[in-house]
């Protein structure tokens, strides 16, 4: 009598954020912190940067402080502001590479082994007190429908998520 196995359904969704990964790694595809901006604004707002406050599509830069403001209600914000990577002063590129990190060890099944707190801190150079951190809002974001926003920021490929 064959039994069949149920796979885990997170299993799968690990699986097929793994799968759509860039080919060749985070920091091929996003050479730069400013190619981690851009990509997460497309992402954030494929129809254009609009105010996180008030909705309005009626928007400022301000080039000194690579920020926005909304011309409407006046609030300055920037393409982190109301995200997991907002006010942690990590740049973007450590985020989208512990998010590839995690994403990686989680579709391999042994993210317990692979992905504890000291190993993403040596990988990220990082302290283990902002790995920690970094690790836990990582999972909570990529636990996600279909991989959160640094899911949908990282995976690149044609058939992601």
């Amino acid at each position: 009598m064959t039994e069949l196995l149920e796979l885990d359904p997170l299993s799968n969704h690990w699986t097929r954020l793994s799968l759509a990964l860039p080919i060749g790694g985070v920091q091929a595809c996003f050479k730069t912190e400013t190619a981690c901006i851009s990509r997460m604004r497309r992402v954030r707002w494929p129809e254009g940067v609009k105010c996180p406050g008030c909705g309005s599509a009626s928007i400022g830069r301000i080039e000194t402080r690579k920020s926005y403001q909304c011309c409407v209600c006046r609030r300055q914000f920037s393409v982190t502001t109301d995200t997991i990577c907002h006010r942690t002063h990590l740049g973007l590129m450590t985020w989208f590479i512990g998010a590839e990190t995690m994403i990686a060890a989680y579709a391999k099944g042994r993210a317990k082994d692979l992905l504890t707190s000291e190993r993403l801190s040596g990988k990220l150079g990082v302290t283990y007190k902002v790995a920690y951190q970094l690790r836990k809002k990582l999972r909570a974001d990529l636990l996600q429908q279909g991989g959160g926003l640094l899911g949908h920021c990282i995976c690149v490929s044609p058939s992601a998520i």
